[in-house]
Order: structure tokens, then C-alpha cells, then sequence
């Protein structure tokens, strides 16, 4: 298969992008390779992170490198988790944290890039509380207009009443 566009979408925005993309059709390595991501390469960029959910597993990575040529672009990736991975593999031992051992079994590289998916992660939940709250201020707002909507309602109501009773007719 190929990138869907549909299928991607933006978690937060800052210095680096947090993208999660998800494809059912798709293998986490088909969509890990080189260049499956260059459509998106105008608007993608160095250091991004984009949360992959794909056929088989999921995992995260990190685009390395976007180029242009004459009219296309290329998008290079590199699987965090695949590097983790490997690094505790070939040192045969589980990392406490980044801080404790990060020369022994987990790169700096690697320390970074997960400190910036946490950033990243963390941006998301700020935007989101950012967003609940103004949910609840404006939830606020149209209750109270939906209340003197309703004390309008009620007044204009025995206005005309008033008006009917006097033998008056209101004008539209």
C-alpha cells in the first residue's frame, strides 16, 4: 500500500511536529522505509515525531532527513523503538532510565529522542487541557445565553398577551 494522508494527523505543534499515523494495511517496516512518508514532505520536517499504530506493531520515528529534487521529495525515517531495541539487545541488560545508564544500553540519540516525544506529549496534554477549558467557558456562555434566551422568550410572550388582552394586535 501507500501513504494516506487521511491517515495522518497532527498531535502537537512546536519546534518539532508529533504526528500519529495509522494504516491497517501496512507493515511497520513498509511504512518505516525511505520516502513512504514524501508526500508529506513539504509540510514534514527534521526531528518530527510520528507515532506509527501499523499492521503488525506499533512504534515511533523520527524523520531524519527530507530532501527535494526536481519535483519530488525524499523522506528518511529511523525506528526508535527498532534502536532501543537493539542497543538493550546488544547489551544484554534492561534499562533503569536514560538518566541512569544511557551509555550502557541506550544512546544519547536515543535519550533525546525520547525526551522529545515526552516534550511533545506533554504540549499535546497542555493544548488539550487548553481546549477543555475553553470548552467549559464557552459551555458557560451558551448556557446563559440559552437562559435569557429563554427570559426573552417569556417577556416578548406576555407582551403580546398583553397587547391580545387589550384588544391590540402585534405587528410582525
Amino acid at each position: 500500500m501507500a501513504y494516506t494522508e487521511a491517515n495522518l494527523a497532527i498531535i502537537a505543534r512546536a519546534e518539532k511536529q508529533l504526528y500519529h499515523y495509522v494504516s491497517t494495511a501496512d507493515a511497520f517496516a513498509t511504512i518505516a522505509a525511505a520516502d513512504y512518508f514524501a508526500d508529506k514532505a513539504p509540510s514534514i520536517g527534521v526531528g518530527d515525531v510520528i507515532f506509527v499504530k501499523a499492521s503488525d506493531r506499533s512504534g515511533f520515528l523520527t524523520v531524519t532527513a527530507v530532501t527535494k529534487t526536481v519535483g519530488s521529495y525524499s523522506v528518511t525515517t529511523v525506528a526508535n523503538s527498532d534502536r532501543v531495541a537493539a542497543n538493550v539487545a546488544a547489551n544484554a541488560s534492561t534499562p533503569a532510565t536514560c538518566v541512569t545508564t544511557p551509555a550502557a544500553v541506550i544512546t544519547a540519540d536515543d535519550c533525546t529522542d525520547l525526551t522529545t516525544a515526552v516534550a511533545l506529549l506533554n504540549i499535546a496534554k497542555d493544548r488539550i487541557n487548553t481546549i477543555i477549558a475553553e470548552n467549559a467557558v464557552l459551555k458557560a456562555s451558551i448556557t446563559a445565553l440559552i437562559t435569557e434566551n429563554a427570559t426573552f422568550k417569556t417577556t416578548i410572550n406576555a407582551e403580546i398577551a398583553a397587547l391580545k388582552a387589550a384588544g391590540l394586535q402585534a405587528s410582525a
